[in-house]
């Protein structure tokens, strides 16, 4: 038998009324205290106590659904998202509303009809592979309730990403303490993460006495990513003809991949001739290249996680003036690709 509001205002040593307000998300307009509401929902987890969304919904005039927009294909990345929102949802007692994408112009309005702001009451898009300067992505970014943007960092919307300049300076000392000073960067033109991490990798120079020229930031076009042509050994070897560096360090998956395809393919060592570390690892597969690949990786599940707890709280409150953008802290670890100490300094074990 399910609990009811009775016995779980008992288990609390509440009201009625009290437990009803906190179970509704009313706890901070109503002045309850923080320990009242946390003692709350610790009796309503002990009791598995499910409020009736239907009557929640009518009391609230909210949905108490949260919508999900993702392209397609889906993969690693995104359900790694996923399940973090999914997480926080279900503790949050809210309904989660996928809705996947293409980009063409039929599915957009479906999309838009399925997540229109009658139906849920905030809204998360997950960035990969969209592309927000369609019209209809636009549409759905600025429409009249609370908007997230997970995995991307834009200027004038709530967002929710890695902290770019921290993975960009965590992947450079690491090279630095391991003997690699000559660092070629490697992203996307107009990439405002890329952009983020250079700024990360510029701090990690300064304070070891350095400096990266802009020779060694080179940006490839943008949503084009050249060095996985066929050609891949002769684009990546024409930047490195004239001046190889000790070191190059990828932003994304697929640059890194062609990266490591390009220097294979042309015979040059790794990590002798030339280190490699990849920003991504999203798919877990650089521990299957050969010699596997140092990976500075984002905290996909915490990133899902904040991003619908902050989503959330703005529904709850939406007079309340929230903190953008979130940044999640991800890590490094070092593999073969970099292992191998230069210029005199001692090796170190693979590190996280």
């Amino acid at each position: 038998m399910a609990t009811t509001l009775k016995e779980l205002a008992a288990r609390a040593q509440v009201s009625i009324t009290t437990a009803s307000i906190v179970m509704n998300d009313r706890g901070p307009e109503r002045a309850i205290s923080a320990g009242t509401m946390n003692r709350v929902r610790k009796a309503a987890a002990d009791l598995n106590y499910t409020p009736n969304l239907q009557a929640k919904s009518l009391r609230t005039r909210r949905t108490h659904c949260v919508g999900l927009v993702a392209a397609l294909p889906l993969d690693t990345h995104t359900g790694r998202i996923v399940e973090g929102i999914n997480r926080v949802c279900r503790k949050r007692d809210f309904r989660c509303v996928l809705a996947t994408i293409d980009l063409s112009d039929d599915l957009c309005k479906e999309v838009q009809a399925t997540l229109s702001p009658d139906a849920v009451d905030g809204l998360i898009i997950i960035d990969r592979g969209l592309d927000f300067a369609a019209a209809d992505l636009a549409e759905l970014l600025h429409a009249p309730r609370p908007t997230v943007v997970t995995g991307r960092l834009m200027e004038g919307v709530a967002c929710c990403c890695d902290d770019f300049e921290w993975s960009g300076r965590i992947g450079t000392e690491d090279l630095y303490r391991n003997g690699y000073r000559d660092v070629l960067y490697m992203g996307i033109a107009g990439d405002a993460g890329f952009a983020a991490f250079m700024a990360g990798a510029r701090q990690s120079a300064a304070a070891a006495g350095l400096e990266i020229p802009a020779t060694r930031c080179h940006e490839l076009p943008q949503r084009e990513y050249p060095l996985l042509r066929p050609d891949a050994s002769v684009a990546l070897l024409g930047l490195l003809a004239s001046d190889r560096p000790d070191a190059i360090v990828c932003f994304g998956d697929k640059i890194t991949y062609g990266a490591h395809r390009a220097l294979s393919h042309a015979g040059v060592a790794m990590p002798e001739e030339i280190a490699l570390v990849g920003y991504g690892d999203f798919e877990g597969n650089f521990m299957s290249l050969t010699p596997a690949i140092s990976a500075i990786r984002p905290p996909l599940r915490q990133m899902g996680e904040w991003t619908a707890n902050r989503l959330i709280d703005a529904i709850a409150e939406p007079k309340r003036e929230l903190d953008w953008p979130l940044f999640c802290a991800g890590d490094f670890t070092r593999r073969a690709s970099s292992a191998l100490a230069r210029r005199g300094d001692s090796p170190t074990p693979e590190s996280n």
